[in-house]
């Protein structure tokens, strides 16, 4: 299944490491597990097994620059399975990376933990590849911590539900037939019912209350008093949650396109696909602009054909990932060519970043079971989408994505979503970041975001998903808009002024 907001950094993952690093939670872990620390313990940084792989991910000009400027350790922590009776012994291992600049002042140092999204999205090997994109002064200033979240990669990933090679190969059903729902809800409840008996009552605290909580144990094996968080997409939310939780342990919190699991599921779908048709729309502006692309036209009939193909699922996942950064629109309109002129969408099905057991369980925990949509509203739905929204209306709904159909028979949540999570009076002002034609996450969902945790918001006019660190112009001497208000509030802790927008 995939979920609103699984897996919608990808495109900037696929930015950081030219897609090699990649490290799903139903990847192989390294196998050679670092010594773990009792929360609240000091952590023992040692070498980490998936470095010689991750130098090798970065080629050789960068692997270089980065042996050159910075010292990698990996460490890990313990965290109860529920922190609200840490006495069970029950226990849970977080993997922890620190990217830290050769010679800079150990003294003058911060940890900024990083989260990615998803819910499910890997840290340990993003993080150091963000910390190579950031300038010298962040660098000076910061170790950057990456971590794999509870359930994700090297942190006791979730090992349940569907093969992934098979699940790939489901078809997009439609719902609009009763007995194709059924057929939904039935694939749905069975991999709930999986879960259910490989976990048994460990499932439900895989949330995001619990992983909030891991933070600040994380923070207290760090030994400081404060973090500084940087969180992106789904990241977002998790650290308005801590800053809920733990509003006196932060410094400064930095929300880039932000996810509000509070609002309503069917209207977070809708807008979540009329995003990504506008990004669509805009992608096929594009090709009419570029001499090797102007014969793609509007590749949307294709579509419709490849829709009665058993992969279709896994094909329009494929294109959703690389319409998130427009620095992979040259491999879809190659893909779209290769399905168009061959009906091959191999390299488009390869662009799907696969399913993510730690996403559907996170969602699903946290959703409240009375948000979960009956199937005449389901039915009501796809035929309204299927007509409003050609391309991905009946693929949101009948390959399972979403939370409108698929929590399907998953428990009841531990600890479910409330209208206060993300509401902390004390505390850093946020610095929130919307894009105005962000596929993933819309900047009508940032509007109010900003307004419910009490931040400032960053407009941005760049294209795509996830802005910081991730633009053209940081590649530059001098640092582009966003970057440059960033940096400016994780350093002096200055806010950028009241409705400042960043050009392209």
């Amino acid at each position: 299944m995939r979920l609103p907001t699984r897996r919608v950094l990808t495109s900037l993952l696929a930015v950081l490491l030219a897609a090699a690093c990649e490290h799903p939670d139903g990847a192989k872990p390294s196998g050679k597990p670092v010594p773990s620390a009792p929360a609240g313990h000091s952590l023992g940084w040692g070498p980490c097994a998936w470095e010689p792989e991750f130098m090798g991910a970065l080629g050789p000009e960068r692997a270089q620059q980065f042996q050159q400027s910075f010292e990698l350790g990996c460490a890990s922590v313990t965290v109860p399975l529920d922190h609200d009776h840490p006495d069970d012994k029950q226990t849970l291992r977080v993997a922890l990376s620190r990217t830290r600049l050769k010679g800079s002042n150990p003294t003058a140092r911060r940890p900024l933990l990083v989260n990615f999204g998803g819910p499910g999205d890997p840290g340990l090997r993003q993080a150091p590849a963000l910390a190579l994109r950031a300038k010298e002064d962040i660098g000076a200033a910061f170790d950057v911590i990456g971590f794999d979240p509870r359930g994700v990669g090297e942190s006791d990933p979730i090992l349940c539900g569907p093969d992934p090679a098979k699940e790939a190969q489901q078809p997009v059903l439609d719902v609009r037939d009763t007995a194709q729902l059924a057929k939904l809800r039935a694939r749905i409840s069975a991999v709930a019912q999986d879960c259910e008996a490989k976990l048994g009552p460990r499932l439900v605290h895989f949330n995001t209350y619990q992983t909030a909580q891991d933070l600040d144990s994380v923070r207290a094996a760090l030994d400081v008093g404060q973090i500084d968080y940087l969180g992106y997409s789904y990241g977002t939310f998790l650290g308005a949650t801590y800053a809920h939780l733990h509003p006196g342990q932060l410094r400064a919190l930095v929300l880039d396109s932000p996810v509000d699991l509070r609002r309503e599921p069917v209207k977070t779908e809708e807008e979540t696909i009329q995003a990504r048709e506008a990004a669509f729309d805009s992608f096929f502006d594009w090709t009419k602009t570029q001499p090797n692309y102007a014969d793609i036209g509007n590749g949307r009939g294709f579509l419709f054909q490849a829709f009665l193909d058993p992969g279709a699922g896994q094909l329009l996942s494929g294109i959703s990932s690389l319409l998130y950064s427009p620095s992979r629109w040259p491999e879809l309109a190659d893909g779209l060519r290769s399905l168009m002129g061959t009906g091959d969408g191999a390299a488009l099905r390869k662009a799907d970043p696969g399913l993510s057991m730690a996403n559907w369980a996170v969602m699903c925990n946290d959703s409240p079971q009375d948000r979960r949509a009956d199937d005449a509203t389901v039915q009501r739905l796809a035929a309204d989408w299927a007509q409003k929204y050609p391309t991905f209306g009946l693929w949101e709904l009948g390959y399972g994505n979403g939370l409108v159909v698929g929590c399907s028979g998953w428990p009841a949540p531990a600890h479910p979503i409330a209208p206060d999570s993300i509401n902390f009076a004390s505390g850093p002002k946020p610095l929130v970041i919307g894009g105005e034609t962000d596929p993933a996450t819309p900047l009508a969902w940032a509007v109010p975001f900003a307004q419910a945790v009490g931040g400032e918001l960053l407009v941005t006019a760049e294209p795509g998903h996830g802005h910081y660190l991730r633009s053209p112009a940081q590649r530059a001497p001098e640092k582009g808009c966003v970057d440059q208000a960033v940096d400016t509030y994780l350093l002096a802790g200055k806010l950028p002024a009241e409705g400042t927008r960043c050009p392209v």
